[in-house]
């Protein structure tokens, strides 16, 4: 049975669909980035007017090495131009980005976390192109010796696994496994399977060199060839 049946749109004007920019916030929450609720003494000092405000903060990072990676994001998710109180910085090789606001995120927050702990149970039903596996395999997967894809979830409850595993089937017709650990759940892509989704991602993936280079290392080898 079907569960997930993705998205048919038509692109009406040269703007960014809603359905887009909230795929690309979301995808950036369920895979490596951060959303936490601020404090209120934060929030306080965090308005112009002194008035706790309920914030919420997304924050993405990424090692310096992958700088054009964190570049991708922050022109994908500045692009959006739906998240306010932008802010950026680098410490200790780590490049920073954080947003604060208090309707996006916080519906967001309330959405994804339940009990504090992430979920993908309610808002799978957003995702909808090979966007959100991209950043999900880029941030969170790896690949073994038998060139096999497996990607850590971050989550170790609920159904989120296992709706995940129904989403790949629905939206891509691509098969995985569910492995079950005390620190997290993993979903492992068998030689098939990886080389399908790969597929799908690719046209995205290959926007970003350090990224390319470490999904696809021998088209990047046959690349870097034939510049010389």
């Amino acid at each position: 049975m079907v569960r997930f049946k993705g998205y048919s749109k038509t692109a009406t004007s040269d703007t960014t669909l809603r359905i887009d920019k909230r795929e690309r916030i979301i995808a950036c929450i369920l895979a490596g980035a951060t959303l936490e609720k601020l404090s209120p003494e934060m929030s306080v000092n965090s308005s112009q007017d002194g008035q706790p405000k309920n914030l919420v903060r997304l924050t993405i990072y990424e090692h310096m090495e992958n700088e054009d990676y964190f570049d991708w994001k922050l022109h994908m998710l500045q692009e959006a131009d739906w998240l306010s109180n932008f802010k950026t910085w680098g410490k200790d090789n780590v490049l920073y980005a954080t947003w604060q606001d208090t309707r996006k995120l916080r519906i967001y927050y309330k959405w994804i976390y339940k009990n504090h702990k992430k979920t993908y149970e309610q808002v799978l039903k957003y995702m909808h192109s090979p966007l959100f596996p991209a950043i999900l395999i880029m941030d969170n997967g790896a690949m073994n010796k038998s060139k096999e894809l497996l990607i850590d979830l971050g989550v170790n409850h609920g159904e989120s696994a296992r709706l995940l595993q129904q989403w790949f089937k629905d939206i891509f017709d691509v098969y995985t496994d569910v492995i079950k650990a005390p620190e997290s759940h993993y979903l492992s892509f068998d030689q098939l399977s990886t080389k399908k989704i790969l597929s799908v991602i690719k046209p995205i993936v290959q926007n970003i060199p350090s990224m390319y280079e470490k999904l696809y290392p021998h088209a990047s080898s046959k690349a870097i060839r034939k510049t010389n």
